[in-house]
């Protein structure tokens, strides 16, 4: 219905589409609800296609591709029809391969860059995964099921990473140990915060090893 009256359910991830419409992840519902430029709310997804939605990009071809962590997949919806783009869903596990062989656990946030790749994090296995234009996965960095915080030489290590966003000095990666690291190709190292500092979590501004 109308912005004012509409009501979502947890929502998580969003995307806009080319006429400027906002597409929102309603989580506790699973389902994918559209937000018109003129605040109307409608349900473009139904539920029993998506378990536990995350986030949510658009592809160049339209279709839209949705982390389903409760599900352990990517899926990709065209229309209305869901497909499987990466992993099994429903079944769990950390294998890299083509689109059908690979596995994820709990993947959080996706970004597809201009080459048409999808980064995701995958929560459950402490990994930054890539899914390229033909649909193989591989691990970019984190090592799988091996938590950790320390900056080193790629491929490091993350603690639950939930948040990603693409960047011109490489992807930057949040997690539950408080803090924003960066991924270049040699490294993963602290951007902001203080990574691992579980006692000590705060709300503190000023240069990033001191936020």
């Amino acid at each position: 219905g109308p912005a004012a009256s509409a009501t979502f359910s947890d929502p998580t991830g969003r995307a806009f589409e080319a006429d400027g419409a906002l597409l929102v992840l309603d989580r506790g519902s699973g389902r994918v609800r559209r937000v018109s430029t003129t605040g109307s709310v409608s349900t473009v997804a139904l539920t029993g296609t998506l378990r536990g939605p995350y986030a949510l990009a658009i592809a160049s071809d339209g279709s839209w591709l949705v982390s389903d962590s409760d599900d352990s997949c990517i899926k990709r919806l065209v229309a209305g029809v869901v497909s499987t783009y990466a992993g099994l869903c429903g079944r769990s596990g950390t294998v890299d391969g083509d689109s059908a062989t690979a596995r994820f656990d709990r993947p959080r946030q996706i970004a597809l860059d201009a080459t048409g790749t999808l980064w995701v994090v995958d929560g459950n296995n402490h990994t930054l995964r890539r899914v390229a234009p033909d649909g193989s996965v591989t691990t970019h960095a984190g090592v799988a099921t091996v938590p950790g915080f320390a900056d080193a030489a790629r491929p490091g290590s993350f603690y639950y990473p939930w948040g990603l966003a693409l960047a011109a000095d490489g992807v930057l990666v949040a997690g539950q140990d408080s803090c924003v690291r960066r991924v270049t190709d040699t490294r993963v190292d602290r951007l902001a915060g203080s990574c691992g500092n579980f006692g000590n979590t705060g709300i503190v501004d000023g240069a990033g090893s001191t936020a």
